[in-house]
């Protein structure tokens, strides 16, 4: 404003938008209900948990995905989760020894929505292991060294050693020294005290 109270002609600046920024993206997404699981039994449902997202302007709802790969959608499209932090999906045609991931995305009250987290998977695995032992000394086995080899049918990794032991038709059981040869066989020894002159041993994996 000038001397004679007249103000100049510049206009008003242009306008200015606050923006507050997408949802915080969510830290974390776990296969299962508590925890992270690695595998599951049922082909028919998955679960999946994880950490809440943060906005300025609260969380209005999150949703997922179920792909073979993270961040797809082939086995289940975009599902509104609602303000839960976990989820079960059921009705699931899922095929044994595949991988399943989770991805999931927050949505502001209002702004733009997360990035999508994606699960570090869950592999379907319904068969249980099941081993076979071929007997490497000559039998009928006598009082003396033992040995044998154990070979183990499991489509995925173990998660320890396996065990062996034998029970005679008494009911001594006598477990085995297992040692790792190759691929999924394991070679075994163990010492037999011929206790009894005829008998049928039983091994227990």
């Amino acid at each position: 404003k000038d001397n004679f109270g007249a103000y100049d002609a510049t206009p008003v600046s242009d306008s200015l938008t606050v923006d507050p920024g997408a949802a915080v993206d969510i830290p974390y997404v776990n296969d299962g209900l508590s925890g992270d699981a690695a595998y599951t039994r049922s082909k028919t449902a998955l679960s999946a948990n994880w950490g809440a997202s943060f906005h300025d302007s609260g969380i209005s709802s999150y949703t997922y995905t179920i792909g073979t790969t993270p961040g797809g959608s082939n086995v289940a499209g975009v599902t509104n989760a609602g303000a839960s932090l976990s989820v079960t999906r059921t009705g699931l045609s899922l095929s044994e020894g595949a991988d399943y991931y989770f991805s999931v995305r927050a949505y502001p009250v209002t702004g733009p929505a997360s990035g999508i987290s994606s699960s570090d998977g869950l592999r379907v695995d319904t068969t249980s292991p099941t081993a076979r032992v071929i007997i490497t000394s000559s039998v009928p086995v006598k009082t003396g060294s033992f040995s044998a080899k154990l070979i183990v049918d499991e489509l995925n990794s173990l998660s320890g050693n396996p065990q062996l032991s034998f029970t005679d038709f008494k009911g001594l059981s006598v477990p085995l020294t297992l040692t790792y040869l190759v691929d999924s066989t394991w070679t075994a020894s163990a010492y037999i005290q011929s206790y009894y002159s005829t008998g049928t041993a039983v091994f227990n994996f």
